[in-house]
């Protein structure tokens, strides 16, 4: 097993400190391409030379034996790795390491699940469900690690109800420093907006010298096939992925993304997490983003390093990054109350008028009753100019300047509509508050 690198012996060191000090449920959270599972996997393996038993649960079936691979590869024996699939069982009753699927957990028997002194959450926010939360609550005696990048749910369920403590042992800001990531240029509009500011294929061509491989997430099934299509009549190789594909076909398509046989990836609900593509440079967000999870897992998907590769960009149609902000924003995570925001000051907007540069999901089913609920409405386009997004203001500091528009209003006898006018000349869009 290859060395580990400093932010991840600092994530260790917090997690087996939170364990020492009687802290049994640790939630770790480290930005996409950290190496997570190469963490974990340490973990793992002492707990199991200690002679504890692992069981390791992914969120989709065709993680299993990705997972498997990967902790195998970071150093677990591998005679002491077994997966739990559908139906089937490779041993895992004796096995000191156990991978399984959420899924597979549920549709068996709870007499069934394998025994655990430690049990190891992927993508640990999603535990939080009412669907769920059944499988921590039934390994309530063993040491939990969650593991995520972002710990903050749609339906804003805090995370404290599942873990303890949380520790943050790196940031985007110092992997890039040290090439585990690579810089992102976001380009996008000068304000949030409803409507796309550009097709994504327009985008695409308009920054073509720039990237060779790249994501695009769509509003809906419909929108994606479109967009798609828009892409290969502009002379792009572009395949869809979608949920509704079964997984075979899935695997086959991102096989074929892997291998160059695409140039675009255009996908619906189905990239955004536990997917692992370094070489893809460009990221298309074609959709709205309401939640500042699910914008840091979707830009996620570009700042992993590769050979070759020296940088990433993000075609971001929507604005979402004066609202969630840039990739490398400072962050602040908690267990309660707002679960993601960013942290420190932030200057005003700022462009580059040469290149165009911007600088600086929730259930798709009724948890309690089980019907599907309707696909997002595709968004309507309103073309505008994408500049290069050098910084932004957050929610909170765009909160503390329309009290300060109203307390200067006030203090000179303006009328009311003042405020709100100048906090539109300031932002490109009326304040949101009373």
């Amino acid at each position: 097993m290859s060395a580990l690198r400093p932010h991840q012996l600092r994530a260790v060191y917090q997690v087996e400190t939170a364990w020492r000090e009687g802290v049994r449920r640790v939630l770790c959270v480290m930005p996409t391409g950290a190496g997570k599972t190469r963490t974990a996997a340490h973990i793992m393996r002492r707990h199991v030379d200690d002679g504890g038993r692992v069981l390791f649960v992914v969120h989709r079936q065709e993680l299993v034996s990705q997972t498997r691979d990967a902790l195998v590869m970071t150093g677990v024996d591998a005679s002491q790795v077994r997966t739990l699939a559908g139906g089937a069982s490779d041993g895992a009753s004796d096995a000191r390491v156990v991978v399984a699927s959420v899924q597979t957990l549920l549709m068996r028997e709870r007499c069934e699940w394998p025994s655990a002194t430690l049990l190891v959450l992927d993508e640990a926010h999603h535990y939080a469900s009412t669907e769920w939360c059944g499988v921590p609550r039934e390994y309530a005696h063993a040491q939990h690690l969650g593991l995520t990048a972002t710990p903050e749910r749609g339906d804003g369920r805090a995370m404290g109800d599942l873990f303890d403590r949380l520790v943050v042992p790196t940031s985007v800001k110092e992997l890039t420093a040290h090439g585990v990531l690579v810089p992102c240029v976001v380009y996008g509009p000068a304000t949030r907006k409803r409507a796309l500011a550009a097709l994504p294929h327009e985008a695409l061509l308009r920054h073509r010298k720039q990237w060779r491989r790249a994501v695009v997430f769509a509003a809906n099934v419909e929108h994606a096939l479109e967009v798609a299509q828009q892409c290969r009549d502009a002379g792009m190789r572009a395949a869809v992925i979608t949920g509704n594909l079964d997984a075979e076909t899935r695997a086959q398509t991102l096989r074929d993304f892997r291998e160059h046989v695409y140039d675009v990836l255009v996908n619906v609900f189905v990239l955004t997490e536990g997917f692992d593509d370094p070489a893809i440079d460009a990221c298309v967000l074609a959709r709205g983003c309401s939640h500042a999870g699910t914008y840091i897992q979707m830009v996620g998907r570009v700042i992993r390093a590769a050979p070759g590769k020296d940088r990433a960009i993000v075609l971001d149609l929507v604005g979402a990054v004066h609202e969630h902000g840039l990739p490398d924003a400072a962050r602040e995570y908690s267990l309660e109350g707002t679960a993601i925001k960013q942290g420190g000051e932030r200057l005003a907007l700022r462009q580059c008028l040469a290149c165009g540069a911007v600088y600086e999901v929730g259930p798709r089913q009724c948890e309690r009753c089980g019907e599907r609920l309707p696909p997002p409405p595709r968004p309507k386009l309103s073309r505008e100019e994408m500049n290069a997004i050098m910084n932004t203001h957050t929610t909170d500091r765009r909160l503390q300047v329309w009290a300060q528009l109203k307390g200067i209003a006030k203090a000179k006898g303006y009328k009311d509509g003042w405020a709100r006018y100048q906090f539109k000349a300031r932002y490109g869009e009326w304040p949101r508050w009373q």
